[in-house]
């Protein structure tokens, strides 16, 4: 499993603009991608969500094995595992950008 955690700011031209959404840091699950390669799907997933990456932070591997059960984790990697992949938005409100 391999995690990158990918900064993002809603595409003004989507359909699902908000406009007191100022970003979002994604989490990105892969089961079967790694380094760069989950880094470029995980930007196009956003991408097709309808934000736009802006800062690619490092990845990790995270073995599923090690979790614990009450691990913040698990629930996405367990969507992960089922479906290859699993993106969680963080999103924070438009005025903390001020």
């Amino acid at each position: 499993m391999y995690t990158v955690l990918i900064e993002a700011v809603q595409d003004p031209e989507s359909d699902h603009f908000d406009e007191e959404i100022g970003g979002a840091f994604v989490k990105c699950y892969f089961r079967d991608l790694m380094g760069t390669d989950a880094d470029e799907h995980g930007c196009k997933l956003i991408r097709e969500y309808g934000w736009i990456p802006i800062d690619v932070q490092a990845g990790e591997i995270l073995d599923p094995e090690e979790l614990s059960e009450d691990s913040e984790h698990l629930e996405f990697v367990q969507e992960a595992l089922g479906v290859g992949e699993s993106l969680v938005f963080h999103t924070w409100p438009a005025e903390e950008l001020d």
